[in-house]
């Protein structure tokens, strides 16, 4: 007797891309990097506008040298943490 067995790729066809949990985590991961990369890309570019409209005041520069020490550092942050995912995920054997 089967009961509730229903073809998911049939019911909701964005399940047809993922063929396991591995490929649905590392679309996530891939998705999650990307964001946060395009946020810290985002960030730098308004860090680079308050250097750019400091006029010369000591406290508007240090505050646009601060975001960008930041935004960098985040960035750095992001490629070691995509980094260290993918070579855990290869060291495990698992397709990301």
């Amino acid at each position: 007797m089967l009961l509730a067995q229903v073809d998911i790729k049939k019911v909701f066809a964005p399940a047809g891309l993922f063929t396991s949990v591995a490929d649905l985590v590392g679309f996530i991961v891939k998705l999650l990097a990307l964001g946060a990369g395009l946020f810290a890309f985002i960030t730098f570019i308004y860090a680079a506008y308050l250097y750019v409209s400091s006029q010369g005041k000591p406290e508007q520069l240090d505050k646009a040298h601060k975001a960008v020490i930041q935004s960098l550092v985040g960035l750095l942050i992001i490629a070691a943490a995509y980094f260290v995912i993918q070579m855990l995920a290869n060291f495990l054997g698992i397709p990301f």
